[in-house]
């Protein structure tokens, strides 16, 4: 590779993690929103079926709820850290090349 390819790679490089850090911090940020929505939903839910089937139904919506949260949110917890740390990873190749270039 010619020091212009290097130096072209660098730029796309930071361009593009740059990109990837800031949609993975969007999704993030929706994922969160969405849980919280959804566990919303749930606790108006829990106590409409408590009004009108009884605790049993209730409980069942409760936990039905907090699983789907909690995988919602474990999912949006691992795919923006995943994403951070490809981002990063790319970060330090990036600074590698370009040590390397300077050689």
């Amino acid at each position: 590779m010619t020091n212009e390819e290097i130096t072209e790679l660098m730029v796309k490089g930071k361009q593009d993690g740059a990109q990837l850090y800031t949609v993975a911090n969007a999704l993030y940020k929706v994922s969160i929103i969405f849980v919280a929505v959804i566990g919303l939903a749930g606790f108006f839910l829990f106590f409409i079926t408590f009004g009108s089937s009884g605790i049993g139904p209730a409980i069942a919506v409760a936990i039905g709820t907090a699983t789907i949260c909690a995988i919602g949110y474990a999912f949006a917890v691992l795919a923006y850290n995943g994403a951070k740390v490809i981002v990063h990873l790319l970060f330090s190749n990036l600074a590698i090349l370009e040590k390397m270039k300077e050689k």
